[in-house]
């Protein structure tokens, strides 16, 4: 497998282990592009690598072609991210195209449910819990990380609320949670909103272990420093 890899640059065939469930051009153009750096003809990586049957096409969303890593293929190059000290720097990369993807959506609450928007956002999910679980990771020390989940979390209020609501209710409870999310701030209200409204819609057998706190005393808080 390592002597397959081998044929392209290491760096940018490896660099596609970041993601899950499969990636578009686009993102990988995004994320794998490094700063600084001349542009890649990631399109030709791509190519080479299913030629050599190490990524499978998938189907086409919104015009654009998916592609997926082998299982295996796709552990060996997270094991030679993790080796060469890019992990890191790439899965906060990753993290960042997937709130823009997501903020692009354009499913925040009282916006329509539009199914070509829905059906992208649904392609993308094992991406989008990815960047989620890295910001659950991050967010304990990191207050920029527990943004970018809060952000994630209000972006996609519309799809969760159709699609998903039971792990809305488990993303924005434990997001909202973190140490890095405590600031009290409208984005922390609004993700607090949603973490409730999911979990009255619910019930209260879907309640999480980790109780979120009151999204009234968050605005009662941002009502006050206003004055």
């Amino acid at each position: 497998m390592d002597h397959g890899l081998e044929k392209c640059t290491s760096t940018e065939a490896t660099c596609l282990g970041v993601f899950a469930g499969g990636f578009t051009l686009e993102a990988v153009e995004t994320v794998c592009s490094g700063d600084g750096e001349p542009p890649v003809d990631m399109l030709a990586v791509i190519a080479a690598l299913v030629d050599q049957h190490l990524l499978e096409r998938g189907e086409v969303m919104a015009h654009a072609p998916r592609f997926r890593m082998l299982e295996t293929v796709h552990e060996f190059a997270v094991e030679e991210l993790r080796a060469h000290g890019e992990l890191e720097a790439l899965q906060r990369r990753h993290a960042d195209y997937v709130l823009a993807l997501t903020e692009r959506a354009g499913l925040r609450i009282l916006t329509p449910f539009e199914q070509a928007r829905a059906q992208v956002v649904q392609a993308e999910q094992a991406n989008i819990r990815s960047a989620l679980a890295w910001a659950v990771a991050h967010g304990a020390t990191e207050a920029d990380a527990a943004e970018l989940g809060l952000r994630v979390v209000v972006a996609l209020f519309v799809w969760f609320y159709h699609e998903a609501i039971r792990e809305g209710q488990q993303w924005a409870t434990t997001i909202v949670s973190l140490p890095g999310a405590s600031a009290r701030t409208a984005l922390r209200a609004e993700a607090l909103r949603h973490a409730g409204f999911f979990t009255l819609t619910l019930g209260p057998g879907a309640r999480s272990t980790r109780r979120a706190p009151s999204a009234g005393g968050e605005r009662r808080h941002l009502s006050r420093a206003r004055r």
